[in-house]
């Protein structure tokens, strides 16, 4: 096994994961798979207006209903997020892509399946946020050059 992709599968080993689910059969189900696979689990229903800081990872329900927008999601440089749907309508699809997840489970929730999306939903997390780190360090690199070529075809 690569060393980076061993880490990745150790670090879920006390990952701090929120699971926001209401509390039936299936979020406890969930609740229980990620204990079983090592994670630090919280779960939470209603949804808060602000996400904990402490969180590595957070499975958020994702309803049809028009609820408030996610208070984390994978536009902001929050934990790894992970959707849980229960059914595809274009509502749900719409939140889906609103949400910018990096990762998806569907319902019905079986344990089986849960460490495969956790652990590519984190890597995914992982090579955005490198990504991203390579785009800033870049973009003053690009004006700078931008900058300089126009300067040159004033002159010219």
């Amino acid at each position: 096994m690569k060393p980076g992709i061993r880490r990745l599968i150790e670090d879920l080993r006390g990952a701090k994961v929120l699971v926001v689910h209401p509390r039936d059969a299936e979020g406890d189900a969930l609740i229980d798979q990620l204990k079983r696979i090592g994670c630090n689990v919280r779960g939470m229903w209603p949804p808060p207006a602000e996400m904990p800081r402490d969180i590595d990872t957070v499975f958020h329900y994702v309803e049809a209903s028009e609820t408030p927008a996610f208070p984390a999601s994978a536009a902001d440089h929050g934990p790894t997020f992970v959707a849980i749907v229960d059914y595809e309508n274009p509502t749900v699809l719409k939140r889906l892509l609103d949400s910018n997840a990096h990762g998806v489970v569907n319902k019905p929730i079986r344990p089986f399946g849960i460490l495969s999306s956790l652990v590519l939903a984190r890597s995914m997390h992982g090579y955005t946020r490198r990504l991203e780190g390579k785009v800033d360090k870049l973009e003053p690199q690009w004006r700078f050059a931008i900058g300089c070529f126009l300067l040159n075809s004033l002159w010219t």
